[in-house]
């Protein structure tokens, strides 16, 4: 363990194992393609961005994300790719100096640390350089206990995601059992939709209020296996910021769609 903090809040998995078939270990550690990813700039990055190929799996990708969207909101979708462009270009301008910028291109985004825990993989944002802090020294103070040094990840999915991208929840599998007749009572606008076989997507408020995290003392509105479904098969929607990252490391896992939907939004701090 080394004696400068890291801190981190992004999109990531906490059960990683030696063995993980999610995972092509031989792609990620392979020393070559390994210094190949990171030796790559961002400039790099924004141009594989503007490419017709990646920007199409890309929107399919997304798209995933937003379930039950109308046809006519498609296109907005695929604006994403200029915004994460421009937007990453000016917070590069803005915090230079900042640790992700620093360190390098894309790679910098996907954090697996050797001197933090094996089984922590986060992702972030390459258009927020606040989602990483380095050697800060509130969080030297923070996490130095009188046990030590502390290495911890805090789950965020109670919140829904990461502001700004804290909005729905989504389903990700369909039930075995269609939930359309418990699910009308909440089809109420915003982010809320529905399709044959029950809700897809629903803001986080009232995801909270089903399955009973709205407030300790009240129940869950859902009831038996509709409660189950829920908390079972619906997870934060992943920024699109994350999903370019991904994809740019797309050959380090087995089934890039299924590990997305094993994502969820924390904090994770370790010494390095």
């Amino acid at each position: 363990m080394g004696i400068r903090v890291n801190k981190v809040i992004g999109y990531g998995v906490k059960n990683l194992k030696p063995d993980d078939p999610r995972i092509d270990w031989d792609e990620l550690r392979h020393p070559t393609r390994r210094e190949r990813r990171w030796d790559k700039s961002m400039s790099s990055f924004f141009r594989w961005l503007k490419r017709k190929k990646v920007q199409e799996r890309l929107f399919e990708l997304n798209l995933r994300e937003h379930p039950g969207m109308d046809k006519g909101m498609e296109r907005w979708l695929r604006s994403d790719v200029g915004f994460l462009i421009e937007n990453t270009k000016d917070q590069m301008k803005r915090h230079s100096t900042s640790w992700l910028y620093i360190r390098g291109g894309p790679s910098a985004c996907l954090i697996h640390d050797g001197e933090g825990r094996e089984n922590v993989m986060v992702f972030l944002q390459p258009n927020h350089p606040d989602w990483h802090r380095h050697d800060d020294i509130m969080d030297y103070y923070e996490e130095h206990g009188r046990d030590g040094p502390s290495v911890r990840v805090t789950d965020l999915t109670k919140r829904g995601g990461i502001y700004p991208y804290n909005a729905a929840m989504i389903r990700f599998r369909k039930p075995s059992t269609d939930f359309y007749e418990e699910s009308r009572p909440f089809k109420v606008g915003g982010d809320t939709r529905i399709d044959d076989h029950g809700l897809v997507s629903m803001g986080i408020g009232t995801y909270n209020q089903l399955v009973g995290r709205w407030d300790s003392k009240l129940k869950p509105l859902a009831k038996d296996k509709f409660l189950a479904h829920l908390r079972r098969s619906w997870r934060p929607r992943v920024p699109f910021g994350v999903l370019a990252v991904l994809l740019w490391h797309k050959d380090c896992f087995t089934d890039l769609e299924k590990f997305i939907d094993d994502l969820r939004p924390m904090i994770y701090v370790w010494w390095g």
